[in-house]
């Protein structure tokens, strides 16, 4: 479990949220909103965070249009060209510093380039590794057929294409932002230490005593077969959990753990309302969403499994996957260098539960 949060991953997801007008600010209002809430703790959970993160939003010496182009949101998987170019990096290198980074891309071969930008997609993109591909990258013709293979607009695809042809100056132009907002965010670490002082030592000694059944347990992430994981607090994704699975030995598992998910989660779960059911009801109600829920109900599968068997592609099954996690109807399941989703039959049954009581009571 480390005290610290990994700063350039934060500062990602500040920015991301900032320039898609989804900040910390408007999460707060919209929980208020949502769940008429007026909670004291939340107030004041919020507090350092949203200081912090308009702090550094409003130093950055960034003109807005290169924000955008790095952190506008480009479709429904929720990616940006941050993500494409870096965020991979970060989670394999938890020593990371941006002038080591540097040197290692002044030193790669351009096929050795190739292959860590198809890396960075597919695991932007799918949940496969360029591990997982049938031959290695070792031209640009190669990674034209992986990004013709993701289910994205021809705009979309001609735009990575570009982002490659580019990619060792949009890398520096992006890590000089970084630079920027990580010594922005250190300047004024002191108004959330006290958070994250209070978040390790609520989850230190939990996950020390039994991480692999506290992961399940409380976000249904099962991992069988890992001996490595490395827990971080989460600041500006605070009211979510990531889990960063390695297709690679021996480099660790990743959970990102929101220092605010459970504080959020125990104040809505007083609160559950028709609005969450409509919403739960609207998730299975898509076709794609409930063939992939049957097809998972007695055994687990991957990705790729379920593209061939669905006649999706991965990106699609990503996308929709990504709902039924959020919703609480997947389960994670990691074995070997791959992910297995299954469906969690007590939290479907809880929710046909909590339906028949809102729809039948009186």
């Amino acid at each position: 479990m480390l005290k610290e949060p990994n700063l350039w991953f934060e500062c990602i997801e500040l920015l991301y949220r900032f320039v898609n007008q989804n900040d910390h600010r408007n999460l707060k209002e919209n929980l208020n909103h949502k769940y008429n809430l007026n909670s004291e703790i939340l107030e004041a959970s919020f507090a350092g965070i949203i200081e912090l993160g308009e702090y550094i939003f409003s130093h950055l010496q960034t003109p807005k249009d290169r924000l955008t182009f790095f952190f506008a949101e480009q479709g429904q998987q929720q990616w940006c060209n941050a993500h494409v170019l870096l965020t991979n990096l970060f989670h394999q290198d938890m020593t990371f510093s941006t002038s080591r980074l540097r040197q290692q891309f002044a030193n790669l071969s351009q096929e050795e380039r190739l292959t860590q930008f198809t890396d960075n997609l597919l695991n932007t993109l799918t949940d496969r590794s360029v591990s997982s591909l049938s031959a290695p990258i070792k031209s640009e013709s190669d990674l034209i057929q992986v990004i013709d293979t993701l289910e994205l607009e021809s705009q979309k695809k001609w735009q990575l294409l570009l982002l490659y042809q580019n990619y060792r100056p949009r890398v520096d132009e992006l890590l000089t932002i970084l630079d920027q907002a990580v010594e922005l965010f250190q300047q004024k670490q002191s108004l959330i230490q006290p958070l994250l002082d209070k978040f390790y030592d609520t989850y230190n000694e939990e996950l020390r005593q039994d991480p692999i059944n506290y992961l399940y347990e409380h976000f249904r992430i099962r991992l069988s077969d890992s001996k490595n994981i490395v827990f971080t607090p989460y600041l500006f994704g605070c009211n979510s959990v990531s889990y960063i699975g390695s297709h690679e030995l021996p480099v660790a598992e990743k959970v990102y753990i929101g220092v605010l998910f459970e504080t959020i989660g125990l104040i809505v779960d007083q609160f559950i309302s028709d609005e969450k059911i409509c919403k739960n009801l609207k998730i299975i109600s898509d076709n794609s969403k409930y063939e992939i829920l049957k097809s998972i109900r007695n055994k687990p599968a991957y990705g790729q499994e379920l593209a061939e068997q669905l006649n999706l592609s991965t990106a699609t099954i990503s996308h929709h996957m990504s709902a039924l996690l959020t919703s609480g109807f997947v389960q994670i399941d990691k074995q070997t260098k791959r992910i297995y989703y299954q469906m969690d039959k007590d939290r479907v049954l809880s929710f046909i539960e909590q339906l028949k009581a809102s729809l039948m009571n009186d």
